[in-house]
């Protein structure tokens, strides 16, 4: 098993490689580099815990976790315009991933371009989109 520290520097590398100019990333479904996130979310989860694990409690880790909560780390659903399936996993920032989301409508419909709900495949990926910030709803 890698250190905690050593997994979050990894998928902080990933986030920052991948972030797009609006503070997204994809990355293609079943993809080796897709497999990589699901392996560092599934270990993670058994340290960015309730309160943290002592490992993911050092300080470094906490800075590296820091940073994440600024990177596109958390896995939500496609907001996808045509009929075609896209075989892509959006990644978004910690800030605007929610649980559930509201039905927007009129001019709070377009708060759906930066506002995305969670897809998290497993109860672990999960808790660690909810660690690294992922909220139940947006508040105003």
């Amino acid at each position: 098993q890698a250190p905690v520290e050593m997994v979050m520097r990894h998928v902080a590398c990933l986030c920052t490689i991948l972030q797009d100019q609006h503070g997204q990333a994809t990355v293609g479904c079943d993809s080796m580099l897709h497999d990589d996130f699901r392996e560092s979310w599934a270990h993670l989860a058994g340290h960015l815990t309730t309160p943290l694990s002592e490992a993911a409690s050092t300080p470094e880790c906490k800075k590296v976790l820091d940073h994440l909560r600024e990177l596109p780390c958390i896995a939500v659903t496609s907001e996808d315009v045509s009929d075609t399936l896209v075989n892509l996993v959006t990644l978004t920032k910690p800030a605007h991933a929610f649980f559930q989301l509201p039905l927007l409508k009129g001019k709070e419909a377009s708060l759906r371009l930066y506002l995305r709900q969670v897809h998290a495949l497993t109860a672990s990926e999960a808790a660690v989109f909810r660690t690294l910030g992922a909220v139940d709803t947006p508040r105003a």
